[in-house]
């Protein structure tokens, strides 16, 4: 997908999130957070013309200093790779998720929403 399809995905209505500029693991010692997180956000804004609040950490790694960095960029919400459903007392900054994969079938698709 190109940008301007990514643009045809938002007025669809879908959304489009942040999942880091090179897909580093963020709790890597060596990873820019600055780079991986905030620039990555402004260049998906500048080229969507389009908010990007949401984030998913690559492989699921995240700690509370790449959580606060998520934060302070103003994401709202980050999803990791914790399976379960995501309720209104978890921490928008550490979400669970439900895995929904291309060999899901239906009846289960129903279950696990």
């Amino acid at each position: 997908m190109d940008y301007a399809d990514l643009r045809q995905c938002i007025s669809d209505g879908f959304e489009i999130g942040c999942h880091s500029a090179t897909h580093v693991s963020l709790t890597s010692p060596t990873a820019n957070l600055e780079q991986e997180i905030n620039h990555a956000k402004q260049k998906l804004e500048d080229r969507l013309d389009s908010l990007v609040d949401s984030f998913c950490y690559p492989y699921g790694h995240f700690e509370s200093n790449v959580c606060n960095w998520i934060k302070l960029a103003s994401f709202t919400s980050a999803t990791t790779m914790i399976r379960s459903r995501a309720t209104s007392a978890d921490n928008p900054m550490r979400l669970p998720r439900i895995p929904i994969t291309w060999h899901t079938l239906p009846h289960l698709f129903v279950a696990k929403i």
